[in-house]
């Protein structure tokens, strides 16, 4: 298929843009000289839209939800400039937030709006939105800073691949994997963002505000009774588990000086007696000796399960695939977790970043437990 098809193809869905004339012509152009040196995700990213360009163009459902997560006029114009940029770390920055993009279209094209996609929207509306503005903050050429320093890309990967591998009409698990762990992949790419040691305060600041207006704000605002079931499930593994999730929520109103101190606290004792209720010691200890008693990683130095071992354990029966997407997303989260307590400080912030950053690390706490007890039932 020659570029030019390609990308003038994909220049509009309907009423919502996607590329330029300016920018498609560049990129027609660019493409025979930079050919060998584009990056991959520009060609994938271009030949997704115009293969879904026929079933959705046109669709009123589509063109409802496309903003959510088709890249913004700022992100085009970087993709634009990474044909001929040297900045490889900035590159690098671009590609890792735009990959899901390349998933989420597909998704759409694969499932032409069906219930599937319906139910996944708002899960992928908001993953979307945290990669556009992203981008918008990355698509800064003069840049040389990093944002992202890589954590969030292996989990980001496999993520991408699940919902690649998703079929037409997945079972509930799946469904309830695609969204959980699309709200705890946001999570991931905004706390490895706001904790980014480069990042000046002016940004943060702003990046704060814009989290919290389309990652924070519309899962505080989900129906009640989702949270509910989720406290009535914890209650029974640990009766002290529901205090840490809304002792932490309590704190992100509050908003005291120490708020973002206990609110990380929270997150990370939900996190880890969580696992620790799902996979007891002994029964992991016992269980990694029979039937993985050569792997590394699952036990410490002192023979006590890893979190990776307990997440193993307690999805033992599940298939492979959704066993360790949830299993690099939890220790992704956990290992987010140590980077953050200096940025937690009130005096070196503004309240409302470290406050936040403590709010976004409990909400992917809660997806994450969400995601362990979804696979379970």
């Amino acid at each position: 298929m020659e570029v030019d098809v390609l990308v003038n193809s994909a220049w509009s869905y309907g009423t919502v843009p996607v590329l330029s004339k300016v920018q498609a012509d560049m990129m027609s152009r660019m493409l025979g000289v930079h050919k060998f040196a584009m990056p991959s995700y520009i060609d994938q990213l271009t030949a997704q839209h115009w293969q879904v360009q026929e079933p959705l163009g046109w669709s009123p459902e589509f063109a409802g939800i496309a903003p959510g997560f088709l890249p913004s006029q700022a992100v085009m114009d970087a993709m634009g400039h990474s044909l001929v940029t040297s900045n490889l770390v900035w590159q690098n920055q671009l590609e890792q937030i735009l990959s899901s993009q390349l998933s989420l279209v597909g998704l759409a094209a694969r499932t032409n709006i069906a219930p599937i996609f319906q139910t996944l929207s708002d899960t992928l509306a908001r993953y979307g939105s945290v990669q556009t503005i992203l981008g918008s903050l990355v698509s800064d050429t003069g840049r040389s800073t990093q944002s992202l320093r890589g954590y969030s890309a292996p989990p980001g990967l496999r993520y991408d691949t699940f919902l690649d591998r998703l079929p037409r009409r997945p079972s509930p698990r799946r469904v309830a994997v695609a969204q959980h762990a699309g709200d705890v992949q946001s999570g991931l790419l905004v706390v490895e963002a706001l904790t980014a040691p480069d990042l000046h305060e002016d940004e943060a600041t702003d990046l704060a505000e814009e989290f919290t207006a389309v990652v924070l704000e519309p899962w505080r605002e989900a129906p009640g009774r989702l949270r509910d079931a989720l406290l009535g499930k914890l209650q029974e593994l640990d009766p002290e588990l529901p205090e840490f999730l809304m002792g932490g929520w309590s704190e992100v109103d509050r908003a005291g000086p120490a708020a973002a101190s206990k609110i990380a606290h929270c997150a990370a004792e939900l996190i880890s007696r969580t696992l620790r209720a799902l996979a007891p010691a002994p029964e992991v200890i016992a269980w990694t000796h029979a039937v993985h008693p050569r792997e590394g990683g699952m036990l410490t130095d002192r023979g006590d399960p890893t979190r990776r071992a307990r997440v193993r354990y307690a999805l033992r029966e599940r298939p492979k695939r959704d066993r360790r997407l949830v299993e690099v997303q939890i220790d992704t989260l956990t290992r987010l977790f140590t980077y953050t307590n200096d940025v937690l400080q009130p005096i070196k912030h503004e309240r409302t970043v470290p406050i936040t950053i403590a709010a976004i690390h409990l909400q992917t706490a809660e997806n994450a437990v969400s995601l362990l007890i979804s696979q379970l039932e």
